[in-house]
């Protein structure tokens, strides 16, 4: 966490205020998910106080509506940046993951 926290406040003011009304105006896209034809990997942090977990589920229940193919994984000890907060488990869940969709 104090990694995001200093690479934030490194960055530019306006730059920061882009990305915020970017994501603010983002339309929800659980439509493609729906449409998935590949198996789909959901992954969320433990520790996310961004999305919860009802909003992982959602997104592996829609995943699935169509008969997809959905795997939902929890990271303990990440927050919402899974891949940097734990880069070894995050890691570990992509391998395994690719295993089974290759075999």
């Amino acid at each position: 966490m104090d990694e995001h926290r200093r690479r934030l406040a490194a960055a530019p003011p306006a730059g920061i205020a882009w990305a915020q009304r970017a994501m603010a105006a983002r339309s929800s896209r659980f439509e493609a998910l729906e449409d998935l034809e590949v198996p789909g990997l959901v992954v969320r942090g433990g520790e996310d106080a961004l999305s919860s977990q009802d909003d992982a589920e959602a997104m592996a229940t829609a995943i699935r509506a169509n008969g997809g193919d959905a795997e939902l994984v929890m990271i303990p000890n990440a927050g919402h940046m899974t891949a940097t907060e734990d880069p070894s488990a995050t890691a570990e869940v992509l391998a395994a993951f690719w295993r089974r969709c290759t075999r």
